[in-house]
């Protein structure tokens, strides 16, 4: 009897450590977006609110854009034409991150973490982020770029001798694929840049058939 009585009791706590890590929310999507979870090959359309979990992936197409809002209130937006995979993991109370930055654009404004951590990770290098705004540029070939606008950054070459340095506000750090680090005083250029990451602008058409029948079209000005 007491077997029994524990064995359902077992299974469900083995069900729920084995459950995956909410991360967060998409609070924005613009056009194009479409969405992975963990454990599915095919890729399917975002939908509005829904939860990113470990392991999920989220990619943009032309003039598209999604905003992810993590649980800390920290937010990522994904620009068009990119490629990005959420990492989380509890440690207690502590929910370490790691956003993985294939290809693309992504604006950032993290909140302070106190104990948590925040990393972003791209096929050359390696940023951990208290709190910040900034945004990263990932080319085709892994090679990124990253602006920061306010707090610093540490940042760190997977590739090569490995180099590692701070990026404070008003500067930009660059790493190819040799794994070579750049650290540099920011031109206007990519202030620009970022002043134009941060727009959510969408325009709006609207197209009417022959048959009378109407769509509207929205995209990313």
């Amino acid at each position: 009897m007491i077997k029994y009585i524990l064995l359902p009791a077992l299974l469900v706590f083995n069900l729920y450590a084995l459950s995956p890590t909410s991360v967060g929310v998409l609070t924005k999507i613009i056009q194009t977006v479409e969405y992975k979870a963990v454990e599915t090959e095919n890729w399917g359309n975002a939908k509005l609110g829904s939860v990113v979990y470990d392991g999920d992936e989220v990619r943009t197409g032309s003039r598209s854009l999604a905003l992810l809002k993590f649980l800390d209130n920290s937010l990522i937006r994904v620009r068009e034409n990119s490629v990005v995979t959420i990492y989380g993991s509890k440690e207690d109370s502590r929910l370490n991150k790691n956003t993985f930055i294939e290809k693309g654009r992504v604006g950032f404004e993290i909140t302070d973490q106190g104990d948590d951590e925040f990393k972003f990770t791209t096929p050359t290098g390696v940023a951990s982020i208290r709190g910040t705004k900034g945004f990263f540029n990932v080319q085709l070939d892994g090679a990124m770029l990253i602006f920061v606008k306010e707090g610093v950054v540490e940042i760190e070459s997977l590739l090569g001798t490995k180099a590692s340095g701070s990026v404070g506000a008003g500067k930009l750090a660059k790493i190819n694929t040799s794994g070579d680090l750049v650290i540099e005083e920011a031109s206007e250029e990519y202030e620009n840049q970022f002043q134009a990451m941060e727009k959510e602008t969408v325009k709006k058409i609207r197209i009417k058939l022959n048959n009378d029948e109407e769509f509207l079209l929205e995209y990313l000005d």
